[in-house]
């Protein structure tokens, strides 16, 4: 079927099959070079509107590239089944907010050392 004939709905469908299956993504920045640079993320659970939010340590290499370039690429897959992938491209925003961080923690943040606390 060409990719023009192929439902928009059921296309959404899919993707989101994959990325609730998938644990772990890769995160596409850009770095001061322009250098597209890869990491593998944890991402939070993915809601219908496909925002995708990340936590990260404030002072990160990639928060810093966030910041001087928000164009990311998210890639999604499952390589154990090879049913497909999930490849989303926008702009991220880098977001410090305090009370929004302690609404969205994760349990296994305990155990790294001044997660809460404000960046210096």
């Amino acid at each position: 079927m060409p990719q023009s004939e192929i439902n928009r709905d059921s296309v959404l469908v899919a993707a989101r099959e994959i990325i609730s299956q998938t644990t772990y993504c890769g995160l596409v920045t850009v770095d001061s070079n322009g250098q597209p640079q890869v990491r593998t993320m944890n991402p939070f659970p993915v809601k219908d509107d496909y925002v995708i939010w990340f936590a990260t340590s404030r002072s990160s290499r990639k928060a810093g590239e966030l910041k001087a370039n928000p164009k990311v690429a998210v890639y999604f897959a499952d390589h154990n089944t090879a049913k497909g992938y999930v490849n989303i491209s926008g702009k991220a925003e880098v977001i410090d907010d305090k009370e929004l961080l302690q609404k969205m923690k994760r349990e296994y943040w305990e155990g790294i050392p001044n997660w809460q606390k404000p960046h210096v």
